[in-house]
């Protein structure tokens, strides 16, 4: 009983260890930002926006880009750690969620300070251009408003 036990237990720690690994880096993050920048660009190409509203608005987005790429990097080199610490015969409870509070505390941070860009963007657009944006979003996410 007890050996299957253990190897239920190897199972389950080989299996999480490959869904960290897999969910900690599932897409190449320079392939995302092309892919983000792609979707803008179609975006603002159908919203007819003039070239000097472009602008502002590609600098605002390479604000958020360029913010989520260090919010991403600081926290990168911690997942190894993490990891290690788990696999210890007695791991550090209290510093493991010390780095989730860490971690949320620096995404939380960053989320505010997206919507504040977010709100920058919309104060470029007008008013015809917003109304178009939210049709746009709502026929693509399903949203009544």
């Amino acid at each position: 009983m007890k050996k299957i036990a253990l190897l239920i237990a190897a199972a389950l720690v080989c299996t999480s260890l490959v869904a960290c690994k897999h969910f900690s880096n599932p897409h190449d993050p320079e392939r995302m930002v092309q892919t983000v920048e792609k979707h803008i660009e179609k975006v603002l190409d159908s919203l007819d926006v003039t070239v000097e509203q472009r602008k502002k608005i590609d600098l605002i987005t390479e604000q958020i880009i360029a913010d989520a790429q260090q919010v991403s990097s600081q926290h990168a080199e911690d997942r190894g750690k993490i990891v290690a610490c788990i696999m210890l015969d007695e791991p550090a409870s209290e510093w493991l969620h010390s780095k989730v509070e860490e971690k949320a505390k620096a995404w939380t941070e960053f989320s505010h300070r997206s919507i504040d860009r977010f709100v920058e963007i919309s104060a470029v657009l007008t008013t015809d251009q917003r109304v178009k944006l939210k049709e746009k979003f709502a026929a693509a996410h399903g949203a009544k408003q």
